[in-house]
């Protein structure tokens, strides 16, 4: 399934913008205030104190199953434009924080920054996630492991997994920990 008109995407992308919607509910009782519905499968929301995030759910898998999987980005850039950054767990038992690795050399102090980042780090420990990133541009990213959609052709099953209160306010809180780095490393205004 590659989001064509087949019939069985006219089943599961109607499941996935339902799933959305879950999503979004959380958020609201959170106190965010949905702005823009660009897409079924992609949203903006504000809140006065942070900054506005972008949330959509990302199709993987193509014909004997696959998932849409949540992932929520700061709208704008907050962080330096680089070739982009990745982020690996540390720890073996328990996450102690995230490495970032740079795709550039331009990205390297600002890995290392948002290592060394302890309010960064605090805010990423109990996050469950499947991907941290930050894109090329200076928005940094998260592929959550709640509010997501995922289905299987044989047998056939649709089932979405919830995103939770606690994963929403900690998701939030983690990508207005990346806006809040050091001021000599924010991105251009």
């Amino acid at each position: 399934m590659t989001g064509g008109a087949g019939p069985l995407a006219r089943v599961i992308r109607p499941r996935a913008a339902r799933a959305l919607d879950d999503d979004l509910a959380v958020f609201e009782r959170l106190g965010w205030e949905l702005t823009d519905r660009p897409a079924p499968l992609q949203a903006r929301l504000t809140r006065e104190d942070a900054p506005a995030l972008d949330v959509r759910l990302v199709q993987e898998g193509r014909f004997f199953g696959g998932n849409f999987a949540f992932e929520a980005t700061t709208a704008d850039p907050v962080l330096p434009a680089t070739g982009g950054l990745t982020a690996r767990a540390r720890g073996l038992v328990r996450m102690h924080g995230l490495r970032f690795r740079a795709r550039d050399p331009a990205g390297r102090a600002l890995a290392a920054a948002l290592d060394e980042d302890p309010v960064l780090q605090r805010a990423l420990v109990d996050l469950h996630f499947e991907r941290v990133f930050v894109g090329p541009d200076g928005r940094p990213g998260i592929r959550h492991l709640g509010g997501s959609l995922v289905w299987v052709l044989m047998p056939p099953i649709v089932r979405a997994t919830p995103l939770v209160e606690e994963q929403a306010a900690r998701l939030a809180a983690a990508l207005c920990a990346f806006a809040a780095v050091r001021p000599s490393l924010r991105a251009p205004a």
